[in-house]
């Protein structure tokens, strides 16, 4: 392909999944060079973005997409990691001018994916398999926002140390400092941030528990 050509640039209209499911069929992982040719009888080859790319497969497939980048995940304007990003808290950071132009084709394609109903990471390579995990590194797309998506986080942590403090309980076993005291700090924390919320398990002390 001539360097003139690679220039080129285009909006993906259909992905061609014969290839892709085939060989994924017989446990295969396909790499993919994003490179397409426009409809008809032109042989023009075109560059598509890597990201646009593997959001149209991953849409296409009805799967999820993890992009991976030499960054944290995204960032806001004072440097610091966002979780959990909504389409709301998306276009606010475009507006501030905090999303490098790298980031920007990874967001709009991985909203496209989430939009199809797939599960969308931005992380560094060390945090591919968290991304399977309840506590992903980097940045995950959500149709919630980022207050949203961290009380329910907060809750399932709540109901695992719950559970861990019963078994122990119910074994006659101690209780770490460390696991109350965590325990009581979400607690604490969904009791200022959730309307309304109250724990089942009341407020024992550490001698009660």
């Amino acid at each position: 392909i001539r360097y003139s050509c690679i220039k080129l640039g285009a909006l993906i209209a259909t992905v061609n999944l014969g290839c892709l499911t085939a060989h994924l069929a017989e446990g295969v992982m396909p790499v993919v060079t994003p490179i397409a040719k426009l409809r008809g009888d032109h042989d023009q080859p075109l560059n598509i973005n890597g990201d646009i790319a593997a959001g149209a497969i991953a849409t296409s497939l009805g799967g999820n997409l993890i992009l991976l980048t030499d960054v944290p995940g995204v960032v806001n304007k004072y440097g610091m990691v966002i979780r959990y990003m909504d389409r709301s808290l998306y276009q606010e950071v475009v507006s501030e001018g905090s999303i490098s132009s790298g980031m920007l084709p990874k967001l709009e394609a991985g909203f496209r994916v989430l939009d199809a109903g797939g599960k969308v990471g931005i992380c560094q390579p060390e945090g591919l398999l968290d991304f399977f995990t309840d506590n992903p590194q980097g940045t995950l797309l959500s149709k919630k926002s980022e207050k949203e998506m961290k009380i329910i986080q907060k809750k399932r942590e709540f109901e695992r140390t719950s559970r861990e403090i019963n078994d122990l309980d119910a074994q006659e076993k101690m209780v770490s400092d460390s696991l109350f005291q965590y325990h009581n700090m979400l607690r604490y924390w969904l009791a200022v941030n959730v309307p309304g919320w109250k724990s089942r398990y009341g407020f024992p002390t550490k001698e009660e528990v």
